[in-house]
């Protein structure tokens, strides 16, 4: 006997095969979504302040800074984490020194989110950093990332958690 969980799980397994939602992205598919959904734009990947194990990997580079979009995506926590790091900040009298500093500052305070897109085909993405805090934009980028077709079908965890994206990130809906 199928338990609620089961149910439902299920009915979100078919809203996904009836929307035909993709499960890899391309670099092109996400440049299109982070510029017109989030007002993102594009950066040189040079002045991307990457991890270097990835920086052969990295092809793209954006910024969000449009404070409408910024307040969008950020939940109530995230809010009042930005809100308690603000508060921290002001105690503390600092001098910016370069555009780094600077840069890092408007993501602690919630001003900015970079997003650093990799590809090791050029074509798909194959991971990703999100430098700031957005559980929403966190799990569409990992829809972007996608899954492997497959691993597309019930019963696999790996699968029930890109289910679970969709639903959080808003993809589906009921």
């Amino acid at each position: 006997m199928e338990n609620q969980i089961e149910l439902f799980m299920k009915k979100i397994f078919e809203k996904y095969c009836e929307l035909k939602i993709p499960n890899r992205y391309t670099l092109d598919e996400a440049d299109s979504t982070l510029k017109e959904k989030y007002l993102a734009y594009e950066e040189d990947i040079n002045r991307a302040d990457a991890e270097t194990e990835n920086l052969a990997a990295v092809r793209k580079y954006y910024v969000i800074e449009n404070p409408l979009v910024l307040q969008r995506i950020f939940t109530d926590t995230e809010k009042i984490d930005l809100y308690n790091m603000i508060q921290l900040l002001k105690e503390e009298l600092y001098d910016f020194q370069n555009e780094l500093e600077k840069m890092w500052n408007g993501i602690q305070t919630g001003q900015r989110i970079n997003i650093i897109l990799e590809s090791e085909n050029l074509k798909h993405i194959s991971g990703f950093t999100l430098q700031g805090i957005s559980e929403k934009l966190f799990n569409e980028l990992c829809i972007f990332e996608g899954i492997d077709s497959m691993k597309c079908h019930l019963g696999n965890e790996e699968f029930h958690e890109y289910l679970k994206r969709l639903v959080r990130a808003g993809f589906i809906k009921f």
